[in-house]
């Protein structure tokens, strides 16, 4: 789910400035989990992932989240890494347990700070295996 301001592809667009969020305005307004679906264009090997929450304001900070890879956007198996973020505006690495191919990845925000029921994000970025 997004909010019309706050679309996926600002969580991938490389400037800080713009964001994801999730709905957070309106009727029956989702609560958690949140998760973006994000196709890479074409098959790499990945050793993780680094997620920048937003910048201005705090509203939607994850605290804790899983993170899928697929090859076809359809199966996506166990968890490739799973965890919990501090809380604070500071990049987060997630790291893979093993360097994992995939040509799609869901990132799944499974609960927020302050009991809130909206997630957010700047910037999501794959880290390449060397």
């Amino acid at each position: 789910s997004e909010n019309a301001d706050g679309e996926a592809s600002n969580a991938v667009d490389g400037f800080e400035d713009t964001l994801w969020h999730s709905r957070w305005s309106g009727e029956d307004v989702p609560g958690y989990p949140h998760e973006l679906v994000i196709e890479l264009g074409e098959t790499m090997e990945l050793t993780g992932l680094t997620v920048l929450p937003r910048q201005v304001g705090i509203n939607g900070w994850i605290s804790e989240y899983e993170v899928y890879v697929s090859q076809d956007g359809k199966s996506w198996g166990a968890p490739a890494a799973k965890g919990a973020f501090e809380r604070s505006k500071e990049r987060k690495t997630v790291q893979f347990a093993n360097p994992t191919t995939c040509r799609y990845l869901r990132f799944v925000a499974l609960k927020g700070f302050d009991n809130q029921v909206w997630a957010s994000l700047a910037e999501l970025e794959v880290v390449l295996a060397k």
